[in-house]
């Protein structure tokens, strides 16, 4: 199934319409975190990234995070970036005492969803 946002707009594919319903439902005290993780081979160069989108009354800046990985697989680089932006969000939390309503997690990786959610190894 697709869905159009405007009149103008191409139709979302399936992924993009659940960001869509999950971006539609954050609040103003939620975290938003988008990772992803890459390689050049399989296994080969790898990284990770990560985009940390804070609350506006915290009056801090979206975190950004880049982390060379080395020779790695996909997988190393999607999971890296999940594990990097949880322990950035903890100490963050931590230091300042703040709490977010939810945080949401939005990924590409149906292999990390599956380690997160159904114990995949």
């Amino acid at each position: 199934a697709t869905q159009k946002i405007g009149p103008r707009s191409k139709p979302l594919r399936p992924g993009s319409i659940i960001v869509k319903r999950i971006l539609d439902s954050v609040g103003t005290q939620d975290i938003v975190v988008y990772t992803d993780g890459s390689s050049h081979g399989n296994p080969g160069p790898s990284g990770s990234g990560v985009y940390i989108s804070l609350p506006a009354d915290w009056n801090l800046e979206d975190v950004h995070i880049y982390v060379p990985l080395g020779r790695n697989t996909n997988n190393v680089g999607e999971l890296f970036a999940i594990g990097a932006a949880a322990q950035h969000i903890y100490n963050l939390i931590s230091s300042l005492g703040c709490k977010p309503a939810h945080i949401h997690f939005i990924s590409d990786s149906s292999y990390s969803l599956g380690c997160i959610t159904l114990g995949w190894k």
